[in-house]
């Protein structure tokens, strides 16, 4: 199971990385319109996909 869970951080974190240009055209479009940006929020939103493709990875690699 451990190589399976390393593999689903893996694809977890490349899937998160994959994703960034969109983060810097919401960041970009935002700041064009003078508007706040907290990245606290970002992040956050960032580690809630992480975690949830994670899961959905580990959990369907093992049959559950």
């Amino acid at each position: 199971y451990a190589m399976k869970g390393v593999a689903a951080a893996a694809a977890a974190a490349f899937v998160c990385f994959a994703t960034t240009p969109i983060a810097l055209k919401v960041l970009r479009t935002r700041d064009e319109r003078n508007l706040e940006t907290s990245g606290t929020t970002l992040a956050i939103i960032y580690m809630a996909v992480a975690i949830v493709l994670f899961l959905a990875i580990a959990l369907a690699s093992m049959g559950i």
